[in-house]
């Protein structure tokens, strides 16, 4: 309160609500939410994969092969044309196969 200079930060709205969401799946562990996401970063390196890409390779992992839809049922309510997009680019990257399974190599 002394020093204007510094400001109190702290996440907030859309970022807060979905970082809840993430860190729910760690069983509340922000540490190992942030060896997940450190992780994820390591593991694709020069792809700048997204959290929607995340979600997707998530996904595909719990279920299995599944269809296409059933990924998007579980994504974000984006644009059908965001979705479509990130799929494809994780396939044409090799991440997952055609049949939208993870790449077992």
């Amino acid at each position: 309160p002394d020093n204007a200079r510094e400001t109190t930060l702290s996440v907030c709205g859309f970022a807060r609500s979905h970082l809840g969401y993430a860190a729910a799946q760690m069983g509340h562990d922000l540490t190992r939410l942030q060896n997940f996401v450190e992780g994820y970063i390591t593991f694709f390196q020069a792809f700048r994969a997204t959290l929607r890409d995340a979600k997707i390779i998530t996904t595909l992992a719990a279920r299995g092969q599944t269809t296409r839809q059933a990924v998007f049922d579980d994504l974000y309510n984006g644009p059908a044309t965001t979705d479509t997009r990130s799929l494809m680019t994780l396939i044409e990257q090799g991440f997952i196969d055609a049949n939208g399974t993870t790449d077992q190599q």
